[in-house]
């Protein structure tokens, strides 16, 4: 994942993460929340056809710093008929969120 960015709207009290599309993924993990080391954050899984998602007010802790990580992942069918994803490196993104 290339140009991951986090823009902070303080009116909405929403943060909008952005990414460039990557090519022949079939599609996106992402990790956020306030635990610098990722142990207790949420995950989400999201299409290849989206290159943003928007965390809204009640996903976020106003007044602390949050944690972001996306990577993109293709999937293949293993001998057995299942399945299967390989994940690209993560990439990090950190915000502060205003009150």
């Amino acid at each position: 994942v290339n140009k991951f960015k986090a823009d902070y709207n303080k009116k909405k009290k929403q943060l909008k993460l952005t990414w460039k599309k990557v090519s022949g993924a079939a599609g996106y993990e992402l990790q956020y929340g306030t635990d610098k080391k990722y142990k207790k954050v949420s995950k989400v899984n999201i299409s290849k056809s989206k290159t943003s998602y928007t965390l809204k007010k009640k996903k976020l802790k106003l007044g602390k710093k949050h944690y972001m990580r996306i990577r993109a992942y293709k999937t293949y069918k293993d001998e057995s008929g299942k399945t299967q994803k390989v994940y690209g490196d993560w990439v990090k993104v950190n915000k502060k969120v205003k009150k």
